[in-house]
């Protein structure tokens, strides 16, 4: 199930990438680079996954741990921490990159011919 969560993610990370669209759910839609770079985010997970895995097994066996006669458990806790990592990392950012789109949207365009002094 993890491992189906990490691929839908993979895949949606690419959809978003290419596309430069992407839904945060509720009806907010995000485009252009913003959505990009949540895409490129989401492309992170299997190599995060990757690393993690990459790290523990080499302290493991730093420490003369045997990787093989590990605990499952654990690499489960290792997929579970870079899940969490990657969404909480979308979420916030979809939702910070989402007012910026909608304050953009919303301000007035500048008339042609005037300035603006500050």
């Amino acid at each position: 199930m993890i491992l189906g969560a990490e691929i839908g993610i993979t895949i949606y990370g690419l959809i978003a990438l290419i596309r430069g669209k992407m839904s945060l759910g509720k009806g907010r839609i995000l485009t252009g680079t913003p959505a990009r770079i949540l895409g490129v985010i989401g492309l992170c997970m299997l190599p995060l996954v990757f690393l993690f895995g990459f790290f523990y097994g080499l302290m493991a066996t730093l420490q003369g741990i045997d990787v093989t006669q590990m605990s499952g458990i654990k690499l489960i806790w290792i997929d579970l921490l870079a899940l969490a990592i990657v969404l909480i990392t979308i979420n916030v950012l979809g939702n910070i990159f989402y007012k910026q789109q909608q304050n953009a949207l919303t301000q007035e365009p500048p008339v042609l011919g005037t300035t603006n002094h500050l």
